[in-house]
């Protein structure tokens, strides 16, 4: 049991190591959608959706 438990500590370790890694390549690489793709995200409420079943 132990070995089980320090396994799982490791586990969680790795986690918290791999979110900050996540946290600081997310800061360091800070941009919004809109950078990704430009003009998806405008809203077009001149379009009308109709059901068609």
């Amino acid at each position: 049991m132990a070995a089980l438990e320090k396994t799982v500590e490791d586990k969680d370790l790795e986690i918290a190591a791999l979110k900050s890694q996540l946290e600081a390549f997310n800061d360091d690489n800070h941009y919004d959608a809109s950078d990704i793709a430009p003009g998806r995200l405008d809203i077009d409420d001149s379009v009308q959706i109709t059901k068609t079943w």
